[in-house]
């Protein structure tokens, strides 16, 4: 490659970067066009030093050194090594790094290993082994204690009721094991769905709104939504919401 004399009010004799200092700026001509250099010398005397326009600019990413400052970096590194190893022999404890970060009860912000989703209570637990740990290890305060009563692990379909309707409360004489979310719901939940039922105000034939869909007068329901049955069964079978 064939340099040549590049004239530019960019970069001046003189001009520092790090431990490099500019000598003189060249180009040489390529098969694509001209590419243009920074002819450089280090403090360590190493010269010429060839960079590239844009290795050697005024920020965080300028090349600093001909590389000599990266090798006397490798060496702070190992001296740090052996020090540490040093220490480390004499039983000195390691400065808290990203292998020897401080994990559960040494933490700062350890909270007794216990956190809330939607009012439930969570705890931690230490069984790698348990089938429904949530991320973290976490598990359902109530849902962990009642397993500890039954002796083994419940299953994904069987839920856990408080009788008193605090679901903090998780003492085992305030809960109750349902084999289903059905059974959960016929046997504690039933009524109140039925009370709420009986709230609805019902509306005859006669008064009950068109369609909002096709206009039909034929609604028969009774509810937020005065849907025909047509209109109900085409966007049932659309997998469509309701609007």
């Amino acid at each position: 490659m064939v340099y040549e004399r590049w004239e530019t009010n960019r970069y001046y004799v003189s001009q520092r970067s790090g431990m490099l200092t500019v000598v003189e700026t060249l180009k040489a001509k390529t098969s694509k066009g001209y590419r243009y250099f920074v002819m450089c010398r280090c403090d360590c005397g190493n010269e010429p030093v060839y960079l590239n326009i844009n290795d050697f600019r005024d920020n965080r990413h300028a090349t600093k050194s001909c590389g000599c400052a990266r090798k006397g970096q490798k060496r702070t590194i190992e001296t740090r090594n052996r020090i540490s190893k040093a220490l480390k022999a004499i039983g000195h404890k390691p400065t808290v790094g990203p292998k020897t970060r401080r994990k559960g009860e040494e933490h700062p912000n350890w909270k007794g290993g216990i956190i809330y989703n939607n009012g439930y209570k969570l705890i931690k637990c230490y069984d790698v082994t348990h089938p429904n740990l949530y991320p973290g290890g976490y598990v359902y305060e109530h849902r962990h204690v009642m397993e500890q009563h039954i002796g083994r692990y419940l299953e994904k379909s069987e839920k856990v009721h408080h009788i008193d309707g605090d679901i903090t409360n998780n003492d085992i004489s305030n809960l109750v094991l349902c084999e289903s979310n059905s059974e959960h719901f016929k046997r504690f939940h039933i009524k109140e769905a039925m009370n709420a039922l009986s709230n609805v105000p019902k509306i005859r034939k006669s008064q009950a709104p068109p369609c909002p869909r096709c206009g039909s007068a034929n609604t028969n329901s009774s509810g937020v939504n005065f849907i025909c049955r047509s209109c109900n069964r085409f966007w049932s079978k659309q997998g469509k919401l309701r609007k």
